[in-house]
């Protein structure tokens, strides 16, 4: 065989795993292509640089995008060696990394090289645009860059009550004349003493309460935080007694108006129907 036939062979081989391993799940073809002393020099953290290790991690990235494809830009080999520049496209159904599934369809660049000997892959080093995937996914945000954007930082800290439970420290980032509507609840608190309340039952109710920030928008008076939330349901909230159960990936958003630097007026809107299926209140609403 040539020099050239084999380079063509190793991209065949290659591209194979690509399309039908990583976009298809078909871990039948994955045996037939990789070598039992494959080795991955650039393995990704928490798995294992063999055989078993990189199977590992392609079943779990189809477990957390179950479309997992790519799009391959080109292909160079050299003898034995393939480096290959595609796209990867997915929608996030399933947890990664500890994050929790927020059905936003993702995208990352990588370039990767792979060696093919005797039609098995033996080897692989690789480059893949993490950061980008992970800023997708609401995993890493920007460093904040006003006033107004690390007030935005605290607040998903303040209202987690898992990770604080002192509602001073959530007052603290409104204004003493400032409105809170939970729109979802037909809650409305005016002012810190009514506000005060709100927090406090919020926190009894769900004292492990996690708001994960998944997008987020500052303005000089207006600004708009997409969340995540999860806990809990140990406590009453209006009209839905305590059940006991946990509830995760509930999405909401919070509308803010801003003043001075403080939170004005706050509205909330989640889902309820997602929250009343996990906490099994179903009847209570109909749903």
């Amino acid at each position: 065989m040539t020099t050239d036939s084999r380079a063509e062979a190793a991209k065949a081989v290659v591209r194979r795993n690509t399309e039908e391993v990583q976009g298809k799940g078909d871990f039948d073809v994955f045996d037939q292509l990789f070598a039992d002393n494959f080795v991955d020099h650039t393995p990704q953290p928490g798995t294992t640089p063999d055989k078993a290790g990189v199977r590992n991690l392609y079943t779990y990235l189809r477990e957390a995008f179950p479309d997992f494809h790519a799009e391959i830009h080109w292909q160079l080999a050299d003898d034995e060696r393939v480096t290959t520049y595609k796209t990867y496209y997915g929608t996030h159904e399933g947890p990664l990394f500890g994050i929790a599934p927020t059905h936003r369809p993702i995208h990352f660049e990588t370039v990767d090289v792979m060696r093919v000997h005797d039609g098995k892959i033996t080897d692989h080093w690789g480059v893949g645009n993490l950061l980008s995937l992970m800023q997708q996914i609401g995993a890493w945000s920007p460093p904040a860059t006003s006033e107004s954007e690390r007030m935005l930082d605290d607040w998903a800290t303040a209202w987690s009550s898992a990770e604080n439970n002192d509602p001073q420290r959530v007052l603290a980032l409104f204004a003493e004349d400032c409105l809170f509507e939970d729109v979802t609840f037909g809650v409305i608190a005016r002012g810190k003493d009514e506000l005060r309340s709100f927090v406090s039952g919020a926190f009894a109710a769900v004292p492990d309460f996690k708001y994960q920030v998944t997008r987020r928008f500052a303005g000089s008076q207006w600004a708009a935080i997409e969340w995540i939330m999860s806990g809990t349901h140990k406590g009453d909230f209006p009209g839905m007694p305590a059940t006991g159960k946990y509830f995760s990936s509930v999405r909401g958003c919070s509308i803010l108006e801003l003043k001075t630097g403080k939170i004005g007026r706050q509205s909330d809107y989640w889902d309820q129907a997602t929250f009343m299926k996990q906490v099994g209140l179903q009847s209570l609403s109909g749903v």
